[in-house]
C-alpha cells in the first residue's frame, strides 16, 4: 500500500493553494525522497499558479521546488545532484529560500562564461553583481 503525506496543492489555475493529502511517491534509481520541513514560494510559482506558466499538465497539482528538509525516502522527489546539506546555522525556513536564488546566481555566473572553479581574492579587485 502506498503511503500518503500532506502537501500544498493547487486545485486549478488561479486557485488558492491548500493543504491536502497526496500519495507519497517512491524514489527511482536517480532520485531521492525528501521529508519536507519548509517550502518557499518564488515569483515563478506565482506565475505558474496565476497564469499557468510554466504550464501545469494536470490539476490538482503540487507546484514549486524551493524546499528544505531531510532525506528520508518520503514526501518530495529530488535529483541527488541538486541536494546539498543544510548548514547547522540555517533553519529549514531559511534553507527553503535558497534553491531559486542559487540557481539564478549560478546561471548568471556560467552564462557570462566564468568557470565554476574560479576563485577570487580581495586583492584581485574583481566583482560580479547578480
Amino acid at each position: 500500500m502506498v503511503g500518503t503525506h500532506n502537501a500544498a496543492i493547487l486545485p486549478q489555475k488561479g486557485g488558492p493553494l491548500s493543504v491536502g493529502e497526496r500519495a507519497t511517491p517512491e524514489p527511482g534509481p536517480n532520485t531521492v525522497l525528501i521529508e519536507v520541513k519548509a517550502v518557499a514560494l518564488n515569483p515563478v510559482d506565482y506565475h505558474q499558479r496565476d497564469f499557468g506558466m510554466p504550464p501545469v499538465p494536470i490539476y490538482p497539482a503540487v507546484i514549486g521546488s524551493d524546499i528544505s528538509g531531510v532525506v528520508a525516502k518520503k514526501y518530495a522527489l529530488a535529483q541527488p545532484e541538486g541536494v546539498v546539506a543544510l548548514p547547522d546555522a540555517l533553519s529549514f525556513e531559511e534553507g527553503a529560500i535558497l534553491p531559486l536564488a542559487v540557481i539564478t546566481a549560478l546561471t548568471a555566473w556560467t552564462t557570462i562564461g566564468i568557470p565554476l572553479d574560479t576563485k577570487y581574492t580581495t586583492q584581485d579587485r574583481q566583482a560580479v553583481l547578480i
